[in-house]
C-alpha cells in the first residue's frame, strides 16, 4: 500500500500543483475534504483548494515546478521531501 500512497502524493504534486490539471485534482481529492485554512464565510470544500491553486498560486508564480527528492512510507504514513520552485509573475 505504501507504493500506492507514494504515487498519489507524486501525482498530486506534479499533475495538480505543477501542471494545474483539474481532472487529476478531481480524481485525487476526496469529495468530503474540508479546508480548515479557508477564510471564515468562504467555501471550505475541495473547490476552495482548487481556487487557491488556480487563482492565487498559479497567477502569482510562473515556471512553477515541483521536485520530489525522497518519500518514506510505513503503513499508512507517508513523508515526502519536496520543494516548489518558481519565479514571481510580472504584474
Amino acid at each position: 500500500m505504501s507504493a500506492d500512497n507514494k504515487e498519489v502524493v507524486r501525482r498530486f504534486n506534479i499533475e495538480v500543483i505543477q501542471n494545474g490539471i483539474e481532472t487529476e485534482f478531481q480524481a485525487l481529492m476526496a469529495p468530503h475534504f474540508i479546508n480548515h485554512a479557508a477564510p471564515q464565510g468562504m467555501p471550505n470544500g475541495p473547490e476552495s483548494m482548487w481556487n487557491t491553486f488556480q487563482n492565487v498560486l498559479r497567477p502569482a508564480l510562473s515556471n512553477l515546478t515541483v521536485a520530489i527528492h525522497d518519500q518514506i512510507a510505513e503503513g499508512w504514513g507517508l513523508n515526502t521531501l519536496s520543494n516548489v520552485l518558481a519565479a514571481l509573475a510580472k504584474a
